[in-house]
């Protein structure tokens, strides 16, 4: 859970999201996008990536867009994350939330590397195809992270794992892009 103040404007990336410990092969075995921000819209994407974008791994990416007007404020926006694992099975759950209420939802993908293997990144990229190429204007683009916190279970204000099990029936999947 991080609370995030974003710059948004055109050409400027901002970012919060998960990526496997080296060595990895990207993206098979998972990248997750906890938010992103892309070229100035205030909408925040959602994301699972665990293939390519194109042939047999067409339908390997869940992505939900949530608008999200509080990021460039100071007070920011509270994003959150959940991760139910089988250690066992390798099988699990993922739930994405902004401000504590759940907006998306994703089963682990087969491949996907465990929850233990995955690093915690904050960035702001520039340019990129999300951005359809363009590049910000000179300036300074400051992206302000507070109370970056990692929990061993979902917090007791969400009602726990008990909690995590109801806002797992209620959400909606993630769509393929």
């Amino acid at each position: 859970m991080a609370s995030i103040t974003a710059p948004v404007a055109p050409g400027i990336w901002p970012a919060f999201w998960l990526l496997p410990q080296d060595p990895f092969t990207w993206p098979n075995e998972g990248e997750v996008d906890i938010m992103e921000s892309w070229n100035g819209d205030l909408d925040s994407h959602s994301c699972l990536h665990w293939g390519h974008y194109n042939g047999q791994d067409w339908n390997k990416h869940r992505v939900l867009k949530t608008r999200t007007p509080g990021l460039p404020t100071p007070d920011g926006v509270l994003f959150g994350f959940a991760w139910s694992e089988d250690q066992a099975t390798g099988t699990g759950k993922l739930i994405w939330y902004i401000n504590n209420t759940p907006v998306m939802r994703a089963a682990k993908p087969p491949g996907t590397r465990p929850m233990k293997d995955f690093r915690i990144l904050l960035n702001i990229a520039v340019g990129g195809t999300v951005n359809k190429g363009r590049l910000p204007n000179d300036g300074v683009y400051e992206m302000t992270v507070r109370d970056l916190e990692i929990w061993d279970a979902p917090p007791s204000g969400r009602g726990g794992w008990p909690g995590f099990e109801r806002d797992w029936k209620t959400t909606q999947e993630g769509k393929p892009t």
